[in-house]
């Protein structure tokens, strides 16, 4: 039978320039009607003159809602299925012809892919509906699983290898950023199989087959160690768990260090093919580090940690990141090992594990905090935040430029309509400022550069409010509170910003929000009226006391301190903790319990000293003349900044030294030596709530900065704003 599919698509061609997608329909309608005939067989060359025709005929045209679902494309897409299987089927081979049409639709595809991402058609165009076609990738993944499994089937194939990546890569191109496509189950079925690739013997022995001075790879390598860990480590959809646990539930993380081990050693002569595909597989494993579930299966695999230290210590990618601000595969690789150490710094047992790590050294990150790429650079701030003490901060020699590039970063996100910068969010680079903002030189620099109007910025601009922004922002600008500068800035010229703090007290449903918001009232309204006098209050004054201890701590230090307080209360000790004495944890109840605790017992560790609760607690225990008994809670810490001044010349008990029986014989001896003093001991001098200068800092001058002062009436009014609210809140739950 002859076909008039030359002719139709004669006509199109003919056309092409001033053609429309009225005039298109019919004749798409004309070309489906033959081959759906069943009395013709169309051939290779009949989608190949298709295609040809299709190729100039504009997008908006082909995208049109009237065409973009036409039928013509369903078959076109199932002749690719059929290429597709025939392609993947043993002692099979595509004939020239194929092959080039294969290329071809997929080239095709590709084009209107790239039209509708450009426009920002993905959602709206009906090209998903036959585009994400279960049968359609069901042939794919089939084929996608084939290739590990008769790889030496694939190794020549050059020009098939690479129509098959440029599909995959379109995919991949078309579900980013949209979570209706990268979420639909057939990404799903690709992503599994592309995870199978990843967790076969092919992909480690072709990992390690590659030649460490080649400059580039084959196709088959291309596909097999770039697109598809690429696939991967690119995925935003809520599948991307899914694929992490397949890759650790393999046992796959051993294999991965298998390779760090093998090419570790000669990192600084790779070239172009090795440093691609190791940065194409630590890009995924980044994601393993992100994810509370999957970081147990790292606790099995720690020498990866060592692997990602030793990338970012390597002098190659050194001098490549502080020189080049592209990027190549070397900074690829650098940004991918530094993610992955910045993925674990939040969580507290992965943070000591890194510390205490031989490969660990400050340095490797205060070298790259100048790093030319400000990904990298960013990331390498945030880690700095979580490992510097006050001293080291105080040594630093550009405190001013580390402060201020901070903020920038902050701002930047702060203005960008994603609220990320540089796939950073908002939220992660707060939690980092609360860190550093810990440090009171830091405090300084924020106060010195006017940068607490970004952070006033953070409580109340609410389009920014996703997760914890707020609570984090409040509980920011309370710590801040605690340096006598800022306090006055916040008095002085942002009276609006207190009204801010009443509707959130009013209307906010958010636990941790109300109790950041009411701790920065608490703190000023005590500064400026204080309880009791200090000369009122005796440490070695035990009567009326409805508690023997108190034990201050953070939530994130509750196993062993829940552990103390349990020890303690089988020895009759009658114990105070918040998780069972308060009703609701306001700031209020805290006091009365240090006011009628005998014995505070302060468990010092990094998340205690950043937390502002721990702080107003510590020092509300300082100026009571508590009796204060420092524990050690976390490996390795020492007390600097207000902590240090708290804790200075008494003795610490430390938990990580010892097992814990005889760490807790030595607090039960600390108890008792308390009790049985005959002397009663002058009480120190009352502490300023801000610690200038630490007593680990050697002396020098503190920069200042001009505060105007403010009237008696304007300071009388804020006084009352501030104690009407902090009278009026509601009560409210603490969160450390």
């Amino acid at each position: 039978m002859q076909s008039s599919i030359s002719e139709y698509c004669a006509t199109i061609y003919n056309q092409r320039q001033t053609i429309t997608s009225e005039q298109v329909k019919p004749i798409f309608d004309s070309i489906v009607d033959e081959l759906n005939d069943e009395n013709y067989h169309p051939t290779t060359d009949d989608y190949c003159k298709i295609i040809d025709t299709l190729k100039p005929i504009s997008c908006f045209i082909l995208l049109d809602q009237s065409i973009a679902n036409n039928e013509i494309f369903h078959l076109i897409r199932n002749r690719l299925s059929n290429i597709l299987n025939q392609w993947s089927q043993d002692d099979t081979s595509l004939t020239d012809r194929d092959e080039c049409l294969f290329r071809e639709i997929v080239d095709f595809f590709r084009t209107m892919i790239k039209h509708l991402r450009t426009t920002n058609q993905v959602s709206s165009s009906n090209f998903k509906t036959w585009f994400l076609n279960e049968s359609f990738f069901k042939t794919i993944t089939t084929t996608l699983e084939d290739i590990p499994l008769h790889s030496s089937k694939y190794l020549n194939q050059d020009q098939n290898m690479t129509s098959f990546m440029k599909l995959i890569e379109s995919i991949q191109f078309f579900q980013a950023g949209n979570d209706h496509i990268r979420n639909n189950p057939n990404i799903l079925l690709l992503l599994n199989s592309i995870t199978k690739c990843l967790c076969s013997s092919t992909y480690i022995e072709t990992l390690k087959n590659i030649d460490i001075k080649s400059e580039k790879r084959n196709e088959f390598e291309n596909f097999i160690l770039g697109r598809c860990p690429s696939f991967c480590a690119w995925f935003r959809g809520k599948f991307q768990i899914t694929m992490i646990d397949g890759l650790c539930l393999n046992n796959m993380l051993k294999s991965y260090q298998e390779i760090y081990d093998l090419f570790l050693p000669s990192i600084n002569d790779w070239e172009y093919a090795l440093m691609e595909s190791i940065y194409c597989m630590t890009a995924l494993l980044r994601y393993v580090a992100f994810y509370p579930s999957t970081r147990k299966y790292l606790k099995a695999n720690l020498k990866i940690i060592d692997s990602m230290l030793i990338i970012l210590n390597s002098n190659c990618l050194l001098d490549n990141i502080l020189k080049t601000i592209d990027y190549n595969s070397k900074t690829n690789l650098t940004d991918s090992a530094i993610s992955f150490i910045f993925n674990l710094i939040n969580d507290f047992n992965m943070l000591t594990i890194i510390k205490e790590n031989s490969f660990f050294s400050k340095e490797i990150f205060l070298g790259l905090k100048n790093a030319q790429v400000d990904r990298v650079k960013l990331h390498a701030l945030m880690i700095l935040s979580k490992i510097l003490n006050e001293q080291d901060i105080a040594n630093l020699d550009d405190i001013e430029e580390l402060t201020s590039v901070f903020m920038e970063y902050l701002s930047k996100a702060m203005n960008d309509s994603c609220c990320s910068f540089q796939d950073v969010p908002v939220e992660s680079l707060l939690i980092c400022l609360k860190a550093f903002i810990q440090h009171d030189e830091i405090k300084e620099e924020i106060a010195k550069q006017d940068y607490f109007s970004l952070l006033i910025r953070c409580v109340t601009q609410n389009n920014l409010h996703a997760g914890l922004v707020l609570q984090i922002s409040l509980e920011i600008i309370w710590s801040l509170t605690f340096n006598n500068r800022i306090r006055e800035m916040l008095i002085n010229n942002y009276e609006p910003f207190f009204v801010y703090l009443k509707e959130i007290l009013v209307n906010s449903t958010e636990e941790g929000v109300q109790a950041a918001a009411k701790g920065i009232l608490w703190k000023l309204a005590n500064d400026s009226s204080p309880r009791k006098s200090i000369g009122d209050i005796d440490e070695n004054n035990t009567s009326g006391k409805k508690y023997d201890i108190m034990i201050s701590y953070s939530h994130s230090n509750k196993d062993v301190c829940h552990q103390i307080y349990q020890n303690l209360i089988n020895l009759k000790y009658n114990v105070w903790l918040d998780f069972k004495n308060m009703q609701e944890n306001t700031l209020e109840s805290m006091a009365n319990a240090i006011e009628s605790s005998e014995i505070i017992l302060v468990c010092m560790s990094n998340p205690y000293k950043e937390s502002p609760y721990c702080q107003s607690e510590a020092q509300y225990a300082y100026t009571s003349h508590r009796h204060i008994i420092p524990l050690v809670v976390e490996n390795k810490y020492r007390p600097d900044g207000w902590l240090g001044f708290i804790c200075a010349s008494k003795v610490y008990v430390d938990f990580t030294k010892t097992d814990f029986e005889q760490a807790f014989q030595k607090l039960i001896s600390q108890i008792q030596h308390h009790r049985q003093k005959n002397t009663i001991i002058s009480p120190p001098s009352a502490m300023n709530h801000e610690m200038k200068e630490p007593v680990s800092h050697d002396e020098g001058t503190t920069s200042t900065i001009e505060v105007q002062p403010i009237t008696s009436e304007q300071h009388t009014r804020i006084e009352e704003q501030v104690k009407e609210l902090y009278c009026t809140s509601i009560p409210i739950y603490i969160a450390v």
